[in-house]
């Protein structure tokens, strides 16, 4: 619900396994954001920011910094570590780790869709179909440090927008990128070719 510049910081919230579990959810965060935080063994999702049909119009200027999310070992593949959707300015992402089970995947590590996605020194873990999703009506993204094991596509690029990758270092898993080519042209590389560099226009 309504959040702002409401802080939460050095916490940590055990979700049990619960079927359908969301560690934390807002529709209004303006300001404020998550400082160290632990989200564990949650099913459905670890953090879901989404601002549509929020009494603001959109999520604004929250930051998220040394937060960790952990998947429990139940659900198949499914369910997602961040997901952000429908903000109208970028936030304060860094440090952020998403850790999926090699039994119960995650879907998506991160999944951002109606955002400026600008973000540094991001993890996705233990497995997960896609690392991180920039959908179709991301703006921008800029990403500084990332690395995936597991990912099965470590990024995924289906926006128009303009993307920016720098030091992005994927191990296992099958693809480095997934580029969709809306408005620019499309390209997968393979993790054995992978680019520290990644840079598309819209």
């Amino acid at each position: 619900g309504p959040v702002s510049g409401t802080l939460v910081r050095d916490v940590m919230l055990q979700m049990n396994s619960l079927a359908g579990s969301i560690g934390i959810y807002s529709s209004d965060i303006q300001s404020g954001g998550l400082y160290r935080v632990t989200v564990n063994n949650f099913v459905a999702g670890g953090v879901l920011f989404d601002g549509a049909g929020s009494a603001f119009g959109s999520i604004n200027g929250f930051v998220l910094h040394e937060v960790q999310l952990f998947k429990a070992n139940t659900g198949g593949t499914s369910g997602y570590g961040l997901r952000i959707k429908d903000g109208s300015f970028p936030a304060q992402i860094d440090t952020v780790q998403v850790y999926g089970n090699p039994a119960n995947p995650l879907a998506i590590g991160f999944d951002i869709e109606n955002f400026h996605f600008i973000a540094s020194s991001i993890n996705v873990d233990g497995a997960s179909t896609i690392g991180v999703k920039l959908g179709t009506s991301v703006p921008a993204a800029v990403i500084t440090g990332y690395k995936s094991i597991g990912a099965t596509d470590s990024v995924s690029i289906t926006t128009t927008g303009k993307v920016v990758i720098v030091g992005h270092y994927p191990t296992g898993g099958t693809n480095a990128i997934v580029d969709a080519g809306n408005g620019a042209v499309a390209k997968t590389i393979a993790v054995a070719n992978f680019t520290p560099i990644y840079v598309r226009g819209g």
